[in-house]
């Protein structure tokens, strides 16, 4: 995308752009290994719950903290009462370049190393700061920093499918997310998105599908456990248990956004 270039023009640089180098990236062998570590951090995440900051360590429990910095940082740009807009905040620019300064820190911090790249990638996974707006694309920039830390070693096998990696620090960029795009009423890159619930994520119903599975379980056992659970829909959508569960999964927090 145009926004990760712009942050890092000599490290990164944008290749798809029209039909023909779309066609070249679903034949790549970049696309298979993105579409694999998607896969693979999906299978992480079977009968997890989020992995809460306390309960995770090194790298993923650094990434976390390191999230949390990102979030906290927003007050201090908050959009003023009154001010003159017509879509995302004006404010979300300037935090957005604070973020592109303390980048390099950010990710040394949480990772014991960095690059132009993984600074870029982080960078681009919150939203465009030219058009003020997020989408599904920035959430894929997110999975891309993952993958790159992990094939720089910063992030172990151990990391990545222990569920630590998503249903610890993906669970924690998307609560960060949410505070950015509430703050600074940032536009949808393109409206009613999955399942026409969530204009902005994709991933959390796809991990948090995966963690309200139960390890072990075949798929007709999938099946039964999952008509039980629609026949107790109403019960789980009530405000009680969405109050009870909205922290434990992903999905749960993507329903509880958009209820």
């Amino acid at each position: 995308m145009a926004a990760l270039a712009a942050t890092a023009p000599g490290a990164v640089a944008k290749r798809v752009g029209d039909a023909a180098s779309f066609k070249l990236w679903l034949a790549s062998a970049a696309k298979r290994d993105v579409a694999a570590f998607v896969g693979r951090l999906n299978a992480s995440c079977v009968g997890r719950p989020n992995v809460a900051p306390e309960h995770a360590a090194g790298a993923p429990r650094r990434l976390m903290d390191a999230l949390k910095a990102v979030a906290r940082a927003t007050d201090r740009f908050a959009p003023e009462p009154g001010e003159a807009r017509r879509f995302g905040s004006p404010k979300f620019k300037i935090w957005h370049a604070w973020l592109v300064e303390a980048a390099p820190t950010l990710v040394e911090t949480a990772l014991g190393r960095s690059s132009p790249e993984l600074e870029a990638r982080l960078c681009a996974s919150f939203g465009d700061p030219a058009r003020m707006d997020y989408g599904t694309g920035h959430e894929l920039a997110f999975v891309a920093f993952l993958l790159c830390a992990h094939r720089l070693g910063a992030l172990s096998d151990d990391d990545v499918d222990g569920g630590a990696a998503a249903a610890g620090a993906f669970a924690e960029y998307v609560r960060t997310c949410r505070v950015a795009q509430q703050c600074f009423g940032l536009e949808p890159a393109g409206s009613l998105g999955v399942w026409a619930m969530d204009d902005y994520q994709f991933l959390p119903f796809v991990f948090g599908s995966a963690q309200k599975c139960r390890r072990g379980d075949d798929a007709t056992t999938t099946r039964r456990a999952a008509t039980t659970r629609r026949r107790r829909c109403g019960s789980l959508l009530s405000d009680d248990a969405r109050a009870r569960r909205r922290t434990a999964t992903v999905v749960s927090q993507a329903l509880g956004h958009s209820a």
